[in-house]
């Protein structure tokens, strides 16, 4: 219904899954419905920690969502590395830090 409605894709996320800065609410814009939804909050986060959070991941599908974020200037890499050092714990892990040199080697 919400797709329909309102050309939204909603996925369910835990924040323990979300692999962004603690304080990624804080710069989150939250989306409001009129009339309001029950038992539903939908926060959206800036373009740079939902990048951050697709290179945890890195499928096909999350290179082409960060592809079309940067073609379309949603991107800024200062941002990112900036929100990266906030959030160090990600990159102890090899993979993630792998996945990072990826970004900034093929799409920035």
């Amino acid at each position: 219904m919400l797709a329909k409605q309102h050309r939204v894709y909603v996925s369910c996320l835990e924040d323990i899954n979300f692999v962004a800065p603690q304080n990624w609410r804080e710069l989150a814009r939250r989306v409001l419905f009129d009339p309001p939804l029950l038992h539903l909050d939908i926060w959206v986060p800036i373009a740079e920690d939902l990048c951050l959070g697709k290179l945890a991941r890195l499928e096909a599908r999350d290179i082409e969502d960060i592809q079309s974020l940067w073609m379309h200037q949603r991107l800024s890499p200062e941002t990112v590395l900036k929100r990266l050092n906030q959030h160090v714990t990600a990159l102890e892990e090899i993979e993630y830090r792998n996945n990072v040199r990826l970004l900034f080697n093929e799409i920035f």
